[in-house]
């Protein structure tokens, strides 16, 4: 099943800024292509309408990935959607899912909320945060494909339970 990524007030704000951030980019695309006005040497244009360019395409690459996010339980895969990139993890190499609001450390984040989970796996040093909308379901269905799984945090006991489906 296909999880959408959860997404906070916060987010609104990082969008905003992207947006915002754009701004310099276009007025650098324009001031070395377009305006005839500009007080700009010829050497100088290209630089500047390439750093514009530039300017807009991380910003845009970054608001895809935040207005894309999603998380996917394959039968034998975890698959993480952020925007133009595409992880594929094996479920057998999941060992623990922590539910939490907190960041708890370094992690590979894809995570749009503070309302996230810590997957841990075996072979990977860095853990994954992510954010499914549906924490609850994603995590129930997380359990059931990976036997053994250890489930830690919200919505569990204070000791990590081990569930035997």
């Amino acid at each position: 099943m296909i999880y959408r990524a959860k997404k906070d007030r916060f987010t609104l704000l990082i969008v905003v800024a992207l947006l915002a951030a754009m701004i310099p980019g276009v007025e650098m695309i324009y001031a070395s292509i377009v305006d005839p006005m500009s007080q700009l040497p010829e050497s100088g244009r290209v630089p500047l309408a390439i750093g514009g360019v530039g300017t807009i395409a991380i910003c845009a690459l970054v608001l895809w990935g935040f207005l894309s996010a999603s998380y996917e339980v394959a039968p034998e895969k975890l698959i993480v959607r952020f925007g133009p990139v595409r992880l594929r993890y094996q479920l057998s190499s999941i060992t623990e899912a922590i539910a939490t609001r907190v960041p708890l450390g370094a992690a590979w984040s894809f995570a749009t909320s503070w309302d996230m989970v810590y997957i841990r796996f075996r072979k990977y040093d860095l853990p994954l945060a992510i954010s499914p909308a549906n924490k609850a379901e994603f995590l129930r269905e997380l359990a059931e494909r990976v036997p053994g799984l250890c489930v830690r945090g919200e919505g569990t006991q204070e000791d990590p339970k081990r569930l035997e489906l």
